[in-house]
Parts: structure tokens; sequence; C-alpha cells
């Protein structure tokens, strides 16, 4: 909705999800402070003063025009969301600053404001993401972290040295993303050194650099002592629009100076505070500020060139190199004194050369050999651990199969003495069915009445015979099986022992748990 300053009277969009509380009109001829109640959709003038300031409070006065209750709120030179006890009206409160006619911390509100609208928005178009990340490679190597590039399903909107998490092989790592190309994903990984991966999982929490850019303000609001540099910034004061000749010019190749209206934009930032280079690709905005920063490096400043990305952090860098032929340029590169901080995208070796790892390397050529002492030693280390991991391994191995020859053996001892008892039954029943048939026999000799008084009748021996013989065939028939057993059983002995004297001949020299163990903790 469009309300009027209640001041210069001129048309203001008042958003609907405006908060109550103090503003300042945007138009340079007013920038006076008013009042928004949301509640009525009404601006009102701030004329009265609006603070008592004590030793640790501060007396305000609400701001809604029909209720002016006095409220006390802590004295922090923060902004507050104060609510009125009285009338309820909520509004942002801000210590005024008197060193400038300017809001610096409503300027900072704004910030916070816009930054909250970007983390909802990325959050509504899934700011927590999880990628699917293919057929990586390693790319790479800074400050001793691996760069790695993926393969990814789709396209993801991630600003450069965005933490995430990756899981590799059910293990998480940390890692940041170094840039995000069409479908090929950068990423650094702190703590995994394998040369291939062929699947992970990235988790991506895209809010967090906008999360710490609002803390950076916050702290902003806290510790700012001058809030002219950044209120120059946004030409709410004017800059010194002073001229500044350089003491050096950088010529490219052919022998060419900046043009004219390259000069002018050199000039202009060697004599304000604040500058902006504005123009179309090509213009030569990068060699502009290539002219400004050597300038200000050889006349002993200390300069910081920061990016909002990767790529073109390198850019600038590519450029500087292009001038190596300039004295001062390559004064500045021989020594040292151009370092390159942070993860280069461009895979060029000079530029490479460049960062805090690589100037670290050449300049330290004695800390370099003791690196590469440590890590032999780091590797032989591994090498040890991984061969008494092995020779555990195999120890424990051997154990178990200690004990399955063991049990092998006694479950052998068993079987026999089953196969003895079927053989003993077996006999016995032999001799009984041979008394059976030799009685049966004189049986089938005598006349029926003799049988008669002996109870030797005939049929009923051969009955008994018959199943005396069943009896027999079952016993024959365990004693099969159990032999079939044991000869299972002798040759799963055979086989432990191959293999139990396999293991150990494996194992070079008299070794026990507790030495692989200690072994083990110490490397």
């Amino acid at each position: 909705m469009n309300k009027k300053c209640p001041y210069c009277e001129k048309l203001l969009d008042i958003s609907e999800v405006l908060d109550s509380g103090r503003y300042i009109c945007p138009y340079d001829d007013c920038s006076k402070t008013f009042f928004f109640n949301k509640d009525r959709g009404e601006l009102y003038k701030i004329e009265d003063p609006t603070e008592e300031i004590l030793e640790d409070k501060i007396i305000v006065i609400c701001q809604n025009p029909d209720c002016r209750q006095k409220l006390r709120i802590p004295n922090i030179s923060s902004t507050l969301k104060v609510t009125c006890p009285k009338c309820k009206t909520s509004f942002d409160y801000s210590m005024q600053e008197e060193k400038t006619p300017h809001d610096f911390s409503g300027l900072l509100a704004e910030f916070d404001k816009a930054l909250e609208d970007e983390i909802k928005a990325v959050k509504t178009l899934g700011g927590d993401r999880t990628l699917v990340l293919k057929e990586g490679k390693c790319i790479g190597e800074i400050a001793r972290e691996r760069i790695y590039q993926f393969s990814v399903e789709r396209k993801v909107p991630v600003a450069d040295e965005t933490p995430a998490q990756i899981e590799i092989m059910g293990r998480n790592y940390r890692a940041s993303i170094v840039s995000f190309l069409e479908f090929k994903i950068n990423v650094r990984i702190t703590g995994f050194d394998g040369a291939q991966i062929p699947f992970a999982l990235l988790k991506i929490d895209a809010t967090y650099v906008l999360r710490k850019l609002k803390e950076a303000l916050l702290l902003l609001g806290f510790r700012a002592r001058s809030a002219n540099l950044p209120l120059k910034v946004f030409n709410y004061i004017p800059v010194k629009c002073a001229a500044g000749k350089p003491t050096f010019t950088l010529l490219d190749n052919n022998g060419k100076e900046p043009d004219s209206y390259q000069t002018s934009a050199i000039e202009a930032c060697l004599g304000n505070e604040v500058s902006f280079i504005h123009g179309p690709p090509g213009t030569g905005k990068t060699r502009t500020l290539v002219n400004v920063v050597n300038d200000f490096a050889n006349n002993g400043l200390k300069v910081l060139v920061s990016c909002h990305t990767n790529i073109a952090c390198d850019n600038v860098i590519e450029h500087f190199i292009r001038y190596e032929h300039e004295e001062t340029i390559e004064s500045l590169l021989t020594k040292g004194e151009i370092v390159r901080i942070g993860t280069p995208v461009l895979q060029n070796p000079r530029i490479k050369s460049l960062t805090i790892d690589t100037i670290y390397d050449r300049l330290t050529k004695e800390l370099g050999e003791e690196k590469q002492q440590l890590t032999d030693l780091i590797n032989s280390l591994i090498e040890k651990n991984k061969r008494y991991y092995e020779c555990k391994q195999i120890f424990l191995e051997c154990e178990k199969t200690k004990e399955r020859v063991e049990r092998c053996k006694e479950n052998i001892s068993a079987s026999k003495h089953v196969i003895e008892k079927y053989t003993q039954e077996e006999n016995e029943l032999n001799r009984v069915i041979s008394e059976k048939y030799e009685l049966l026999s004189i049986a089938e000799r005598r006349n029926a009445i003799i049988n008669f008084f002996k109870g030797t009748w005939p049929k009923k021996l051969r009955l008994a015979v018959q199943n005396l013989n069943n009896i027999k065939k079952g016993k024959i028939r365990n004693r099969l099986e159990e032999e079939k057993r044991l000869r299972l059983l002798s040759n799963e002995l055979e086989k432990l022992n191959t293999s139990l004297s396999e293991k150990l001949d494996s194992l070079t020299e008299e070794i026990n748990i507790e030495h692989i163990e200690s072994v083990l903790k110490e490397t």
C-alpha cells in the first residue's frame, strides 16, 4: 500500500508485512524518521524527544500517538523489539546515534530483514538439500585437503564455500562446496584421502552463508564506532570526490596504457574512501582494479581483494599474472606478497602456486622435508597397523579353528563310541539269532508232543528269528549312518587341520593377542 510521508508528503510503498516501528524516509531531501502503526496502517511524525538515557536503562515513549506511555528498556546499542504493555503496540527501537544525522541502525535493520526474507525464500525452495553424488575423483589438493569432482543428477544454486556434510561408505566427513558447474560439483573434503569415490550423499544447508551474514551484521551493530563509511557507500554522506594520481601505471604486453575512462576510474579509486567501478564486459574493470591494488601495494599498504565467488578471485589473480612483465608485479609475485586465500577453481598451476599452502612449501624447504619424514612415518605406521590388524584377524581365526577342531574331535570320539555300541549289539543279536536257528532246527526234527512239553513251537521260533533279524537290520542301518557321519567328521577335521596349519604358517613370528593389541594401540 502507498502512504504519504508525514514530513515531505511524498508517496511511500509501505509493505503489508512491515512491522510497527520507526523508519526513515528514503528521499534524500527529507530523510526524517517517522513511526508506522501496522494495525492502523498510518504514518506519524516523531517530533517529541523519545528517549531519556539513565545508567543502565533508557526511558522511551511508546510511538503510538494515541498512547505515549513511557517504557523502560535496556541501554544497549542494538535494535530491540519493544511491546507497550498498555496499548500492546510493538515496534523496533534502536538507540539514536548523535555522531551522524542518519540512522545507521535502521540501515542494518533493513539488511537484516532482507536477509531474513532471503532465508525464508531459500527454505521454501528447499534450504536443506541432500544431493546424490557419483563418479567422484580427486582433482587436486589445497592446504592438505583433497578436492573431489562429482557428477550430480540436477543443478542446485549453492554459494561457494558453503559448508556441508558428506557421507561416504556409511561414514560422515566435513566438506565445503568449492564450485558448481552445470552437472559437476567440486567438493573439498576433510579427513578423506581416497583416490575415487563411486557414490556419496552430500547434505547442504543453503542458508548457512545468509545466517552467518546476519550474525556479522549483528556484530557490526555492536562494534561499529563510526558509521561514516557504510553511509557513504549508500550515498547518505558524500565521499571526497577527489582524484589521486597513480605512482605506478601498468602497461599491457603491447605497451598500451589504460584508456582515459580506466585512468579516470583509477584516479577516483586512489582519491576516495569508497568507489564503484561499473561497466559492460570487456571494458577493463579488472584491469583497473589490478592497477589500483598494484599502486597501493607498492606504496606500502596491505590490500585485501574479496570476491563473491572463488572463480572471480581466480580471474583477478590471472590478471596479475598477465602483468608479471611489469617490475612492480614481478616483485610482488617473486616475494610471495600476492597470496591467494581460499580454494582455487581454475586449474591454473600459476594460481595454485600463489596459495598459502604452495607458498609455505616453497619458502620453508626445511619444514617441507620434515613434513615428508612425518608423512613417511605415518605411511609406515599405517602399513604396520594394517599388517598387525591382519595378524589379529588370523590369530582370532586360528583360535576359532582350534575350537572347531576340538569340537570335531569330540564328535568323532562320540561317533566311534556309538558305532562300537551298534557293533556290539549286532554281535549279540547274531549270537541270539544263531541260538534260535539251532533250536528251530532241533524243534523241526521233534514230534509235536515233545515240542508241546518243551514249549519249542517251530512257528513261534521262526517269528522270533524274523523279529530279531528286523532289529538287526535297524541296528545295521543306524551303524552305517553313523559311519557316514564319522567319515564327514573326519573329512572336516582334516580340512580344519589343513586350514589351521596354513594360517599358523602365515604368522611369521611367535605372536600372541596381547602383543598384537599393544602394537595396534601404539600405531
